[in-house]
């Protein structure tokens, strides 16, 4: 369950535990060339386990909007099978997004509240703040984290020039909670296709023959 925290005009959120599948907490990083660079996060929860965010999402773009703010309100929460289909479409693995909900967040801001690097505002178990080197070192895509995140509202143009209602969420700190090592995402790219196979004769791989001279 959410922990909410109502101020005004935005809404404090700290999430449930939840899986950390992409993260950027000691340098910025941008979605794609031309954006801001930010550090931010992409967790994966349990579909329960997000109602209540939900539910803060709509109360703010009601109090902001009015009644009918939540019609085809825009959220920063995906569907996981969803994105896990779009990889797969892609020729890549979607299995870490499949039956879970995704959550993005990200902030300009490092733990100082600049808008400039020195990392994220990260904690450990025992809520201490972790150095950089610590976080390279502990945090690893696929550990488990809990992440508190800061609502507002804002006002999205689509690709046809309509506007839409739109929820972002700004990352506020990230608490890493633990993470094993059969817990790791695997970052390797399958390149068998700069390969052809070699023909194996009594066992062993046929080797060329070496150039005369």
């Amino acid at each position: 369950m959410a922990k909410i925290d109502k101020e005004i005009g935005t809404v404090q959120v700290t999430m449930p535990e939840g899986r950390l599948l992409f993260g950027h907490l000691v340098t910025r990083d941008a979605y794609k060339e031309g954006d801001q660079e930010q550090y931010k996060v992409t967790m994966a929860y349990e579909p329960d386990d997000l109602d209540d965010l939900q539910d803060a999402m709509i109360d703010l773009a009601i109090q902001t909007w009015g009644l009918g703010a939540d019609d085809n309100l825009l959220m920063p929460i995906k569907d996981g099978d969803k994105v896990a289909a779009g990889k797969v479409k892609e020729g890549r693995k979607g299995d870490i997004y499949e039956g879970k909900l995704i959550l993005n967040a990200s902030t300009k801001f490092n733990r100082d509240g600049d808008d400039d690097e020195g990392g994220a505002m990260v904690y450990d178990e025992v809520v201490e703040v972790m150095s950089n080197m610590d976080i390279k070192k502990k945090v690893f895509n696929g550990s488990h984290a809990v992440l508190a995140v800061t609502l507002d509202t804002w006002m999205k143009t689509l690709d046809d020039g309509d506007k839409r209602y739109a929820i972002k969420a700004y990352f506020t700190a990230f608490q890493h909670t633990r993470g094993d090592a059969e817990d790791r995402i695997a970052q390797q790219s399958d390149h068998s296709s700069l390969f052809k196979p070699r023909v194996i004769e009594g066992g062993k791989a046929k080797k060329r023959a070496k150039r005369a001279g």
